[in-house]
Protein backbone atom coordinates (compact mmCIF):
# COMPACT_ATOMS: atom_id res chain seq x y z
CA UNK A 1 0.00 0.00 0.00
CA UNK A 2 1.39 3.22 -1.17
CA UNK A 3 2.32 5.82 1.89
CA UNK A 4 -0.40 8.16 2.17
CA UNK A 5 0.87 12.29 1.89
CA UNK A 6 0.33 14.46 4.91
CA UNK A 7 -2.80 16.01 3.86
CA UNK A 8 -4.40 12.83 3.07
CA UNK A 9 -3.58 12.19 6.98
CA UNK A 10 -4.73 15.26 8.24
CA UNK A 11 -7.92 14.94 6.22
CA UNK A 12 -8.77 11.29 7.81
CA UNK A 13 -7.88 12.38 11.42
CA UNK A 14 -10.02 15.26 10.72
CA UNK A 15 -12.51 12.70 9.35
CA UNK A 16 -11.77 10.25 12.70
CA UNK A 17 -11.68 12.91 15.14
CA UNK A 18 -15.27 14.14 13.78
CA UNK A 19 -16.54 9.91 14.01
CA UNK A 20 -15.61 10.35 17.53
CA UNK A 21 -16.75 13.61 18.90
CA UNK A 22 -20.20 13.92 16.77
CA UNK A 23 -21.25 10.52 16.42
CA UNK A 24 -19.69 8.95 19.56
CA UNK A 25 -18.04 5.74 17.09
CA UNK A 26 -15.47 3.99 18.93
CA UNK A 27 -11.54 3.59 17.94
CA UNK A 28 -12.24 -0.08 16.31
CA UNK A 29 -15.76 1.12 14.35
CA UNK A 30 -13.59 4.30 13.58
CA UNK A 31 -10.81 2.07 12.29
CA UNK A 32 -13.05 0.27 10.28
CA UNK A 33 -14.87 2.98 8.70
CA UNK A 34 -11.81 5.20 7.22
CA UNK A 35 -8.94 2.53 7.06
CA UNK A 36 -6.46 3.54 9.57
CA UNK A 37 -5.33 0.90 12.01
CA UNK A 38 -6.90 1.05 15.56
CA UNK A 39 -3.12 2.25 17.06
CA UNK A 40 -3.27 5.18 14.70
CA UNK A 41 -6.53 5.88 16.20
CA UNK A 42 -5.56 5.80 19.79
CA UNK A 43 -2.57 7.88 18.97
CA UNK A 44 -4.65 10.87 17.47
CA UNK A 45 -7.19 10.55 20.24
CA UNK A 46 -4.01 10.65 22.78
CA UNK A 47 -2.25 13.59 21.59
CA UNK A 48 -5.44 15.59 20.29
CA UNK A 49 -7.24 14.35 23.79
CA UNK A 50 -10.55 13.91 22.12
CA UNK A 51 -11.45 12.63 25.41
CA UNK A 52 -11.73 15.86 26.59
CA UNK A 53 -13.19 17.16 24.10
CA UNK A 54 -16.41 15.04 23.90
CA UNK A 55 -16.39 15.58 27.58
CA UNK A 56 -16.33 19.49 26.89
CA UNK A 57 -19.40 19.01 24.68
CA UNK A 58 -21.44 16.47 26.86
CA UNK A 59 -21.80 18.96 29.54
CA UNK A 60 -22.18 22.26 28.47
CA UNK A 61 -20.87 25.49 30.49
CA UNK A 62 -24.02 26.24 31.94
CA UNK A 63 -25.18 22.91 32.90
CA UNK A 64 -21.29 22.91 34.36
CA UNK A 65 -22.17 26.19 36.45
CA UNK A 66 -25.24 24.76 37.81
CA UNK A 67 -23.48 21.60 39.21
CA UNK A 68 -21.28 23.33 40.88
CA UNK A 69 -23.53 25.91 41.64
CA UNK A 70 -25.54 22.95 43.64
CA UNK A 71 -22.72 22.02 45.34
CA UNK A 72 -21.89 25.36 46.79
CA UNK A 73 -24.88 25.68 47.65
CA UNK A 74 -25.41 22.16 49.58
CA UNK A 75 -22.09 22.88 51.00
CA UNK A 76 -23.70 25.97 52.57
CA UNK A 77 -26.85 24.26 54.28
CA UNK A 78 -24.89 21.43 55.30
CA UNK A 79 -22.43 24.05 57.52
CA UNK A 80 -26.11 25.91 58.09
CA UNK A 81 -27.50 22.73 59.65
CA UNK A 82 -24.30 22.62 62.26
CA UNK A 83 -25.53 23.45 66.06
CA UNK A 84 -25.46 27.00 67.01
CA UNK A 85 -21.95 28.00 67.58
CA UNK A 86 -20.75 26.03 65.21
CA UNK A 87 -22.04 26.86 61.85
CA UNK A 88 -18.13 28.05 59.99
CA UNK A 89 -16.90 25.88 57.61
CA UNK A 90 -14.03 23.81 58.91
CA UNK A 91 -11.22 23.57 57.03
CA UNK A 92 -11.71 20.41 54.63
CA UNK A 93 -15.30 22.82 53.95
CA UNK A 94 -13.86 25.97 53.30
CA UNK A 95 -10.97 24.57 51.01
CA UNK A 96 -13.81 22.64 48.75
CA UNK A 97 -15.84 26.30 48.94
CA UNK A 98 -12.62 28.27 47.59
CA UNK A 99 -12.13 25.85 44.68
CA UNK A 100 -15.78 25.26 43.86
CA UNK A 101 -15.90 29.29 43.87
CA UNK A 102 -12.67 29.80 41.81
CA UNK A 103 -14.43 26.90 39.25
CA UNK A 104 -17.89 28.59 38.84
CA UNK A 105 -15.81 32.28 38.43
CA UNK A 106 -13.32 30.49 35.59
CA UNK A 107 -16.73 29.03 33.77
CA UNK A 108 -18.43 32.61 33.94
CA UNK A 109 -15.18 34.60 33.09
CA UNK A 110 -14.47 32.70 29.31
CA UNK A 111 -15.85 31.03 26.17
CA UNK A 112 -15.57 27.39 27.69
CA UNK A 113 -14.78 24.16 25.08
CA UNK A 114 -17.73 23.63 24.41
CA UNK A 115 -19.20 26.32 23.23
CA UNK A 116 -16.57 26.25 20.72
CA UNK A 117 -17.35 23.55 19.37
CA UNK A 118 -21.25 24.01 19.50
CA UNK A 119 -20.64 26.77 17.53
CA UNK A 120 -17.84 25.28 15.35
CA UNK A 121 -20.15 21.94 14.18
CA UNK A 122 -22.86 23.89 12.61
CA UNK A 123 -20.78 26.39 11.15
CA UNK A 124 -18.41 24.00 9.44
CA UNK A 125 -21.65 22.23 8.07
CA UNK A 126 -22.73 25.03 6.68
CA UNK A 127 -19.76 26.11 4.98
CA UNK A 128 -18.94 22.32 3.68
CA UNK A 129 -22.86 22.65 1.55
CA UNK A 130 -21.14 25.64 -0.04
CA UNK A 131 -17.59 24.51 -0.08
CA UNK A 132 -15.81 21.79 0.95
CA UNK A 133 -12.75 22.49 0.82
CA UNK A 134 -13.00 25.84 2.48
CA UNK A 135 -14.95 23.67 5.31
CA UNK A 136 -11.64 21.81 5.87
CA UNK A 137 -9.34 24.36 6.00
CA UNK A 138 -11.51 26.19 8.34
CA UNK A 139 -12.11 22.75 10.66
CA UNK A 140 -8.04 23.24 10.73
CA UNK A 141 -8.47 26.37 12.18
CA UNK A 142 -11.05 26.02 14.97
CA UNK A 143 -8.95 22.62 15.70
CA UNK A 144 -5.77 24.80 16.11
CA UNK A 145 -7.74 27.43 17.95
CA UNK A 146 -9.47 23.93 20.33
CA UNK A 147 -6.11 23.00 20.71
CA UNK A 148 -4.47 26.33 21.72
CA UNK A 149 -7.82 26.77 24.25
CA UNK A 150 -6.93 23.14 26.15
CA UNK A 151 -3.27 23.50 26.28
CA UNK A 152 -3.87 27.14 27.58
Amino acid sequence: MARRTKKELEDLKSWAKSEFLNNGIDVKAISKKIGVTEKTIGKWRSEEKWDKLRAATVISKPEQLAMIYDQINELNTHIRKKPEGSRYANSKEADALKKLTAAAKDLEGELGLSEIINVSIPILRFIKKINYEHSQIMQGYFDAFIRDKMNG
